[in-house]
C-alpha cells in the first residue's frame, strides 16, 4: 500500500498564477494555464493548497471569480496576509519560473 504524504503549500496569485499584477480598475490578468494545471494536479493528489494574495479583503469577490473562471482548485484563499504553510511559491520567494519547470 502506497501512502501519500500531504504537504501544505501557499501559492502566490499575482505574478505566479497570473501573467501580470492586478489592481482594481485594471483589466483582468491572463492566467498561466500550465501552472494552474500543476496546482490542480497537486490538489488532486491530496496536497493542501492555500492561494495567497496581497490583495485586500474587499477584492475577494473579483479574486474568487478569477480563480473559478480559470478552474483553479484550492483549499483556501488567504487575502492580505501570509499563510502559514510548509512550502511557499511566489514570484519572489521560491522562484516560480523554476518551480513550474
Amino acid at each position: 500500500m502506497t501512502e501519500t504524504k500531504t504537504l501544505t503549500w501557499a501559492i502566490d496569485l499575482d505574478g505566479t498564477l497570473t501573467k501580470s499584477i492586478w489592481f482594481p480598475g485594471l483589466p483582468e490578468p491572463e492566467p498561466y494555464l500550465d501552472r494552474i494545471a500543476k496546482i490542480n494536479d497537486m490538489y488532486n493528489n491530496c496536497q493542501v493548497i492555500f492561494i495567497h494574495t496581497a490583495r485586500k479583503e474587499e477584492n475577494r469577490p473579483e479574486t474568487e471569480m478569477w480563480l473559478a473562471k480559470h478552474k483553479v482548485r484550492y483549499t483556501a484563499l488567504v487575502m492580505n496576509k501570509l499563510a502559514i504553510t510548509g512550502k511557499y511559491v511566489d514570484d519572489r520567494a521560491i522562484n516560480s519560473e523554476d518551480f513550474f519547470k
